[in-house]
């Protein structure tokens, strides 16, 4: 007696356990399209695809729909109001039917699903989303809009991406490009250590400048986004700038920078080769440490011939001649968004013998 009990109780558990685990049956039904690129019946697929991978529901096959709607006489590509979607659903035997909308409004894409409910004849759940027109990126919405109508978590940063207008560029906002130019004005400030420093305050008679060694700075900067996968992009800069223009002066640079750029947040490093020209002079240090130009070595022997000259160098001198002068230059920054506009903000450093360069730089573009 007691087995006999006890096989009723495992039956009756397994029962339930199988009645629980039964998902309701579902058929996607044709959907209605406005001037997209997909047509209807690939839109179908991609909804019947998407919502199979959610694992929700027991999706009908799309070629045992067509078999039974025939036999029916219900056309699939003329049901779309509720009372014929409810029609068909009792013909399929079904518990759901989901049914898909998709509108081209100009730089929008509306995306509305409805799911009703074959047994109390009434619409169990609707969703509607607005997207940005990236039609090569439908897919992706139609996934973000079935989520979100079975309260399924989505992917933050690919909605973002889809939705927003003014969100960061990259790959899925700009599909099928992988350059992209984002170029603007550039001004900033930069600090001067060590020997550069010195020059820059030293009297004009001793070839420096008498300048602080802040410089403002100007200039104009080309941008080309040769990679764009994922949140990251590659980048190459060229910068143009012209410095210590508030002190009277005029020293033109350009930098040449590759970097990458995180699209979910704007931050970014870059790196690359400086070019600049300044004055230099060929010159000597005296027994006290002081600095004199190569031409005015005048020592001469008792017997009035010119002495060798000591051991001379070239190093910055106002009174010299322009040269091209390199180095290399580090940098980090963030793009702040406003709307349209990208504000870019940047530090850096170009690091040397003869005594670092300090700076920081900020411009705008606007990003139509």
């Amino acid at each position: 007696m007691k087995t006999i009990l006890l096989a009723v109780l495992i039956g009756l558990t397994l029962q339930l356990k199988l009645s629980a685990q039964k998902k309701s049956t579902v058929a996607v039904f044709n959907a209605d399209t406005k001037d997209i690129v997909l047509q209807p019946s690939q839109v179908v697929n991609l909804v019947r695809m998407e919502l199979e991978k959610t694992n929700h529901y027991e999706v009908t096959d799309k070629y045992d729909m067509e078999e039974i709607l025939h036999r029916s006489s219900i056309k699939e590509e003329e049901c779309f109001g509720k009372q014929c979607l409810i029609e068909a659903g009792k013909s399929l035997k079904v518990d759901k039917v989901l049914t898909t909308a998709v509108e081209n409004y100009g730089e929008k894409l509306i995306i509305t699903l409805r799911l009703l409910d074959i047994k109390t004849e009434t619409i169990e759940k609707s969703s509607v989303n607005e997207f940005l027109n990236i039609q090569p990126e439908l897919q992706a919405m139609l996934e973000i809009s079935l989520k979100k109508l079975l309260n399924i978590e989505t992917d933050a940063r690919l909605e973002e991406n889809l939705v927003k207008k003014n969100s960061y560029e990259n790959a899925v906002r700009n599909p099928g490009k992988n350059k992209i130019t984002n170029n603007g004005p550039r001004m900033g400030i930069a600090y001067f250590t060590g020997e550069k420093a010195q020059r820059l305050q030293d009297s004009e008679s001793n070839g420096g400048n008498e300048a602080f060694p802040f410089l403002s700075q100007f200039g104009y900067q080309h941008e080309v986004q040769y990679l764009n996968e994922g949140n990251f992009q590659a980048v190459f800069e060229m910068l143009g700038m012209v410095s210590g223009i508030d002190q009277g002066m005029f020293i033109p640079s350009i930098t040449l920078m590759n970097g990458f750029r995180d699209a979910s947040s704007g931050f970014e490093f870059g790196f690359g080769p400086n070019f600049g020209i300044v004055k230099k002079a060929r010159g000597y240090y005296d027994e006290n440490d002081n600095w004199h130009l190569a031409k005015e070595w005048n020592e001469k022997t008792e017997n009035g011939q010119l002495k060798p000259i000591p051991d001379t160098k070239k190093r910055l001198d106002s009174r010299g001649m322009p040269e091209i002068s390199t180095g290399f230059i580090w940098a980090i920054g963030k793009t702040f968004k406003s709307g349209a506009l990208n504000i870019p903000v940047n530090v850096y450093t170009i690091p040397s013998r003869e005594g670092w360069v300090i700076g920081a730089s900020m411009g705008f573009n606007v990003k139509k």
